[in-house]
């Protein structure tokens, strides 16, 4: 949902109403979106340390 676009290239939904429809409060929503940023920085750096070795 948070990574949706329209065809003006903005965001189709705001975090306020993801949260909404989950039923839960923003920071719910900030705070997931930061463990999945977290993952993804983990697996590039293990893919270009990877790389290198």
């Amino acid at each position: 949902m948070y990574e949706e676009t329209g065809p003006d290239g903005r965001r189709m939904n705001t975090v306020e109403q993801i949260a909404a429809e989950f039923g839960v409060a923003r920071p719910t929503i900030y705070r997931h979106l930061g463990v999945v940023v977290e993952h993804f920085r983990t697996a590039v750096v293990r893919f270009v340390l990877g790389k290198r070795r």
